[in-house]
């Protein structure tokens, strides 16, 4: 299951174009593309401000392998049936729902274009602009989920055959 979940997030981040290409645009079309553009690009960190932005994409950019990341949790970490499984799911549940919002918003802002206080899209979207995030926020919820309630980590737990 894990190299299955693994092989989807690996294709996702990877192939994926979550805008069409066009010829003359050299704008990010993928996950990818737009990590290696915002990696690059980032200033110093010199203010506070800065320093949270960069969290932000380290926070997306570990999201964007945050199914596999919790599959492997699971299958290490469970408990026993009939207890929930703990502080460490609801945070990573938590930061992947952060990390997913900051994906679609990165991935929205990438083909805008910003100029004399207006805004306009490219609208060449694809339907993977939505299914990327709500593949994320659909484990980010499941992670929140198995950490709070006994009852979801059994049925994941079955799900996923650990105990």
């Amino acid at each position: 299951m894990f190299l299955f979940v693994l092989a989807i997030c690996l294709v996702l981040f990877f192939l994926a174009p979550h805008h069409r290409r066009n010829e003359n645009s050299f704008k990010p079309c993928t996950l990818a593309e737009m990590y290696r553009e915002f990696f690059t690009d980032s200033p110093e960190v010199t203010r506070p401000g800065i320093a949270l932005f960069l969290m932000l994409g380290v926070v997306g950019l570990a999201t964007s392998f945050y199914p596999a990341i919790f599959v492997a949790l699971a299958r290490w970490g469970f408990p026993t049936a009939g207890q929930p499984a703990g502080a460490l799911f609801v945070f990573g549940g938590m930061l992947a729902a952060v990390g997913a919002l900051a994906n679609f918003i990165g991935i929205l802002l990438s083909h805008m274009s910003f100029g004399f206080g207006t805004g306009s899209s490219s609208r060449d979207e694809t339907s993977f602009c939505w299914i990327i995030p709500l593949f994320q926020l659909l484990f980010a919820a499941g992670s929140f989920a198995v950490g709070c309630s006994a009852t979801v980590t059994g049925w994941i737990s079955k799900l996923l055959g650990v105990h």
